[in-house]
């Protein structure tokens, strides 16, 4: 019989090497979302955003030019606001991924993490559902067309108003085994 070879020291569980790549992925995506998205509205034609105000948009291609940067300003704001929203959410998500692969569940960071994470998923849900109603009002009124407001929900934001909410929740949960762990350890 042959031993087995000696071992190059302790590895991780599973359970944390996942935590450990998902909180990488989740720190990577809130970088690359909101740079992929704001590579996608600069290659977006004027005429495209024009299309959302009036459907006869064709007509309308000069006057994307004799609009005033300051309004393609705001555009873009609007436009980039839940993305780098989210992206923040992505960013506390990974941080608290990482704080879990270091066996530190209980703890008053992760908690501030949790609930961060959950601020903005909810942030981001809400500015995705009235962001694109102010771009359509901000182009409206800067074409001088009739100001023609409505707010539509997806059930994308639904989803996301529900998952800041059970993530709260969790979040409070920890808390109060934080503090009872805590109390504990000062009785022993």
């Amino acid at each position: 019989m042959h031993p087995l070879p000696p071992s190059p020291g302790p590895t991780r569980p599973r359970s944390t090497r996942r935590a450990v790549l998902l909180g990488g992925c989740a720190l990577l995506a809130s970088v690359l979302l909101p740079l992929a998205t704001a590579v996608a509205l600069w290659r977006t034609p004027a005429a495209q955003w024009l299309a959302q105000v009036q459907p006869t948009a064709h007509h309308l291609t000069g006057a994307a030019a004799t609009l005033h940067w300051s309004v393609w300003a705001v555009v873009a704001f609007l436009a980039m606001a839940p993305v780098l929203v989210m992206g923040a959410a992505l960013y506390w998500a990974g941080l608290g991924l990482m704080r879990l692969a270091d066996a530190k569940a209980l703890s008053r960071t992760l908690v501030l993490q949790l609930r961060r994470f959950a601020a903005c998923t909810l942030a981001a849900a809400v500015l995705g559902t009235l962001c694109p109603t102010l771009i359509r009002g901000v182009l409206s009124g800067a074409l001088g067309g009739p100001l023609q407001l409505s707010l539509g929900v997806d059930s994308r934001e639904i989803v996301l108003l529900l998952f800041a909410a059970v993530t709260w929740q969790l979040a409070a949960l920890l808390d109060e085994a934080t503090t009872i762990a805590d109390e504990y350890a000062q009785i022993v």
